[in-house]
């Protein structure tokens, strides 16, 4: 009795496959079904990939218009000039200019007699009250603050950098602005 009911079902089953195929090939539906699931798949992932080539190159075509951090359209005019470095494994009368032109993304600076890590110096950057020393690649080299007349900081290295500004640069010009309301009173 159940064998006869399995075939039975497999029977109707069978019947009703053939004929959706007779339905499906008179009308045509199941080659333009099979077709637009190919086809369907087929343009999803040309979508997902067209996406991400378009993202791909729209973040390369933004970090490369994005100028670095670093980069200033502006000099302080209290930074320009010639600062002497009187610490900082300089290794003799080092000097540092600091320029208001930029070169290479960021303003420009040039090193004289310097060496080790200084001997790199060839651009500046705002930094806080201060400017940040910067290698060709805009790679800091250090990070300088005004205090009391001198700038002070630290190469990668943790030793000490002193400069002090050269001849004709005013002490009082490395002092941070004031800030706030009464800070032009006497």
């Amino acid at each position: 009795m159940a064998v006869k009911r399995h075939a039975s079902r497999c029977k109707d089953r069978n019947e009703k496959t053939a004929a959706r195929i007779v339905f499906s090939q008179e009308t045509g539906d199941e080659n333009e079904e099979a077709g637009r699931h190919g086809t369907s798949r087929q343009r999803t992932f040309e979508m997902t990939f067209n996406r991400l080539i378009l993202a791909l190159l729209t973040a390369l075509s933004l970090s490369s218009l994005v100028p670095p951090a670093h980069a200033q359209s502006g000099a302080s005019p209290r930074f320009l000039g010639t600062w002497t470095v009187v610490a900082g494994n300089s290794g003799g009368k080092c000097q540092i200019t600091l320029m208001s032109r930029q070169r290479a993304g960021h303003l420009a600076a040039r090193a004289v007699s310097c060496r080790g890590p200084l001997a790199r110096v060839s651009g500046w950057a705002h930094w806080r009250n201060g400017f940040t020393l910067l290698d060709r690649e805009g790679r800091q080299i250090a990070s300088l603050s005004p205090a009391r007349g001198i700038m002070t900081g630290r190469l990668p290295d943790g030793s000490l950098v002193i400069m002090r500004p050269g001849a004709g640069r005013r002490t009082d010009a490395t002092q941070a602005p004031a800030a706030g309301r009464n800070a032009h009173r006497p």
